[in-house]
C-alpha cells in the first residue's frame, strides 16, 4: 500500500522506466484536473527543468490542505512555529465544555429573508429566541488560544459570491480551527506534523525551493 504520493512514485518507478519516456507528468489520482499539461509541458521544456510543479494561490484557511511553496529558509522558521501550535491543538483539543446559551436571532423565510413584522407601526425584523451549545475553554485551553493569537495572524472569511459578502464576512476562528481540525487528526501523534520536500534551487537568486506540507 502507499504511504503518500512520493511512495507511489517510489514503488512504481520501474514501470515508469521501462516505457523509457522522455517525459512523466505526476497527478494524483483523486483529483479531478482542468489544466492545460501541454502548456505546463512546454514550460518545462523551454526552461530546461528537471522538475516542474504546478502551484497556484488558496485562500489562506485552506493552505492547509495543500503543500506551500516557499524557500527552505522560510520553510524551517514556519515549521518551527508549526509544529509546536499544532502540538497544543493535540493536547489541548478536548479541555473544554459544552454549554447551552439562548440567543435572539432574526426569523427567515424559505428563500433566507428576514421576516419584518409591524411593530408600533412600524415594519422591523422578526426575531425569535434559540437555544444552541457552544464550546467553552477550559483554563488551560483558553491560555493555548491566546499563545496561538499572539503568533497568528488574523484571517478573514470573505464569501465567494457577491450576495452577502458584506454581512457574511467574518474573522475566522484559527485557533479552533487547530483544536478541532489538526488535534483530532494527529491525536496518536507525538511531533512531526510537518514536512519539507526539496524541489530545486529558484532562478534569479539561487535559493534552495521547497513544498511544505502537512504530513
Amino acid at each position: 500500500w502507499y504511504t503518500g504520493t512520493a511512495n507511489a512514485i517510489f514503488q512504481n518507478l520501474k514501470y515508469m522506466e521501462s516505457y523509457n519516456a522522455e517525459y512523466v507528468i505526476i497527478l494524483s489520482g483523486d483529483h479531478i484536473y482542468k489544466m492545460d499539461y501541454q502548456e505546463m509541458l512546454d514550460f518545462h521544456k523551454t526552461n530546461q527543468a528537471d522538475v516542474t510543479i504546478a502551484a497556484m494561490p488558496v485562500p489562506i484557511e485552506e493552505a492547509g490542505r495543500f503543500g506551500i511553496v516557499t524557500t527552505l529558509a522560510r520553510a524551517k522558521e514556519v515549521q518551527k512555529i508549526a509544529e509546536p501550535l499544532i502540538a497544543l491543538g493535540v493536547k489541548e483539543r478536548d479541555n473544554y465544555e459544552t454549554v447551552k446559551v439562548t440567543a435572539k436571532v432574526p426569523v427567515k423565510d424559505k428563500d433566507g429573508k428576514r421576516v419584518k413584522e409591524v411593530v408600533n407601526g412600524k415594519k422591523v425584523t422578526k426575531y425569535e429566541t434559540v437555544e444552541k451549545e457552544i464550546k467553552k475553554d477550559l483554563p488551560s485551553r483558553m491560555n493555548a488560544r491566546r499563545k496561538m493569537i499572539k503568533v497568528l495572524y488574523p484571517v478573514t472569511e470573505v464569501p465567494s459570491t457577491p450576495a452577502g459578502r458584506k454581512k457574511g464576512t467574518k474573522k475566522a476562528d484559527i485557533p479552533a480551527k487547530i483544536f478541532d481540525e489538526y488535534g483530532v487528526k494527529y491525536a496518536n501523534r507525538h511531533g512531526g506534523y510537518t514536512r519539507i520536500i526539496k524541489i530545486g534551487q529558484r532562478k534569479g537568486d539561487g535559493a534552495m525551493e521547497v513544498v511544505l506540507e502537512l504530513v
